[in-house]
């Protein structure tokens, strides 16, 4: 799940549902305390006030994600 505020009524919606479901949920949201990071299972929060900068970091935190993945699934340098 993905918020600059946590507080996005639709994405709090999406998680309580996926709990439901008992899926495991992600957040990446901007400071906490927030509603969406109380819910999900784990939340990597950024601590600013400043929208864009959260907003940033969440780009940085997304590619890192996708690099790990790329790693573990070994097609990394691997043309496509």
């Amino acid at each position: 799940m993905l918020s600059t505020s946590g507080s996005s009524r639709n994405v709090g919606a999406a998680a309580r549902r996926a709990r439901e479901l008992g899926v495991l949920t992600w957040a990446i949201t901007g400071p906490s305390p927030n509603p969406l990071a109380a819910i999900c299972d784990e939340a990597l929060s950024v601590d600013t006030p400043e929208t864009s900068t959260v907003q940033e970091l969440h780009l940085v935190a997304i590619h890192l994600l996708c690099a790990a993945m790329d790693a573990s699934l070994g097609v990394v340098g691997r043309e496509t």
